[in-house]
C-alpha cells in the first residue's frame, strides 16, 4: 500500500456537476434513476465547476485531516465486475486495507455497487445481479450515500440484534472505498 503519486493528468478540469435538494423528493424518497428517468423523485440543477485532480495536488490527504485518502492498493487480479469475487476476495482485501489505514479493531464490509455507463460492464453485472440493474449506472449527481441512521440499520442487518447492539455502543465510522474498475474518463 502506497500513497498515490502525482498524476501526469491536468491539475484542473472544467465539468458539470448535478446537485439536488432531497427536500424536493416525492413520497419521502430522493432518487435519481438514469435507467427509467420517470422514476426520478428529485429536481436536478446542473452547475459548471472546476474540479481539482487530487493526484496532482502537492499536499497529502488523510482520513484525519481531509476526510479522505488516496491510496494505491493492488487488487491481485480481483475482477470487480464479478460479484462472487467481490464478496470472496475484495471484501477481505478492503477489510485488511481499512484496518491498516484506521487501526480499527472491527470492520464490516458491505454494499457492493458497480457503477458504469459501459454497456458491456452493465450487461455482465446485470446477469450476476439482475434485480440491481437500475443501480448500475453512474450516480449522476453529487450526493451523500449514508447518514448515521442508515449506517446503524446496515450494522443491524449485517450483525444481527445482539452483535449490533454491542458494536453500536462503540465509536463507529462509515468509509466509502471507491475505485475505478477501468481508467475513469467520464461518469466516475
Amino acid at each position: 500500500m502506497n500513497t498515490i503519486q502525482p498524476s501526469p493528468y491536468p491539475a484542473f478540469a472544467q465539468t458539470v456537476i448535478n446537485y439536488h435538494d432531497p427536500s424536493e423528493a416525492r413520497d419521502g424518497w430522493a432518487m435519481l434513476d438514469l435507467v427509467e428517468p420517470e422514476n426520478t423523485t428529485i429536481i436536478i440543477e446542473a452547475h459548471d465547476v472546476t474540479v481539482a485532480n487530487a493526484r496532482a495536488a502537492e499536499r497529502v490527504f488523510s482520513l484525519e485531516t481531509t476526510g479522505f485518502a488516496l491510496v494505491r492498493h493492488d487488487l491481485d487480479g480481483i475482477d470487480l465486475t464479478d460479484i462472487a469475487q467481490v464478496k470472496e476476495r475484495y471484501y477481505p482485501a478492503i477489510e485488511t486495507l481499512l484496518r491498516e489505514l484506521t487501526g480499527a479493531e472491527e470492520i464490516l464490509v458491505f454494499g457492493e455497487s458497480l457503477r458504469s455507463d459501459d454497456p458491456g460492464i452493465v450487461a455482465a453485472a446485470g446477469k450476476a445481479a439482475p434485480a440491481r440493474l437500475n443501480r448500475l449506472g453512474p450516480a449522476g449527481s453529487a450526493h451523500i450515500d449514508y447518514d448515521e441512521s442508515t449506517v446503524r440499520n446496515f450494522v443491524e442487518d449485517l450483525a444481527g440484534p445482539a452483535e449490533s447492539a454491542r458494536l453500536l455502543r462503540k465509536r463507529f465510522k462509515l468509509i466509502n472505498a471507491w475505485r475505478g474498475v477501468t481508467p475513469v474518463e467520464r461518469s466516475p
